[in-house]
């Protein structure tokens, strides 16, 4: 799960990562870098991460046009950056101290440069429009839970889905729980849900 925290002094209790080990611990790691690790994997373990999560999610999902703000802010400083830099590099490679180099090299050197006063407003914007695109995972999720629940009723809910994402399907006990959701995109239970409403309007008879 992203960071969806709106202050740092909040970053302090989210949970941004639950791994479990084969050893039967959970492994939780806070938005602020902090890890707790030995967490015994138990029933009230999973409720109280579970609880947290799906409530970090909520949270999220109302702030979401707080963060996609953020992103098209973050865009409109990266284009801001890249042009700013551009246009000094231009103005640098004009100057007449310049003109006796190598013009591959000036060029070159210019060029490296601006792609890496770029990096950091990249960084920035990626991260951004990750958290904008896995809230819009989660709100999806959310509206057809029920529907995607339903999944093993019919048997080419999964199609279209690649092999290993089929067998992972198997493998979880609640595919949409919270804490199994980085393992899909907002394509693959998209895909789900239409191959069940198809399933549903066209009531095809299966072999038994």
């Amino acid at each position: 799960m992203k960071d969806y925290s709106l202050s740092k002094e909040a970053e302090k209790d989210y949970i941004v990562h639950v791994y479990q080990h084969d050893n039967n611990t959970y492994t939780v790691v806070f938005a602020d870098g902090r890890v707790f690790e030995n967490v015994d994997v138990c029933d009230e373990n999973f409720d109280k991460l579970t609880s947290i999560l799906e409530e970090q999610a909520k949270h999220g999902v109302q702030n979401i046009d707080t963060f996609r703000r953020r992103a098209t802010k973050s865009g409109v400083m990266t284009a801001c950056v890249g042009a700013l830099l551009t246009a000094a590099s231009v103005g640098i490679s004009s100057m007449p101290t310049l003109q006796g180099q190598d013009p591959i090299f000036v060029a070159s050197t210019l060029g490296m440069i601006t792609i890496l006063g770029t990096i950091p407003a990249f960084a920035k914007l990626k991260m951004d429009c990750d958290k904008v695109h896995e809230l819009e995972k989660l709100q999806f999720r959310n509206r057809h839970l029920d529907v995607l629940s339903s999944y093993k009723d019919y048997p080419n809910s999964l199609a279209g889905l690649s092999r290993d994402q089929k067998s992972m399907m198997g493998y979880y006990e609640n595919p949409f729980h919270i804490m199994n959701m980085d393992s899909f995109t907002e394509e693959d239970l998209r895909t789900i849900v239409t191959n069940i409403r198809q399933e549903k309007a066209l009531q095809f008879v299966y072999r038994k």
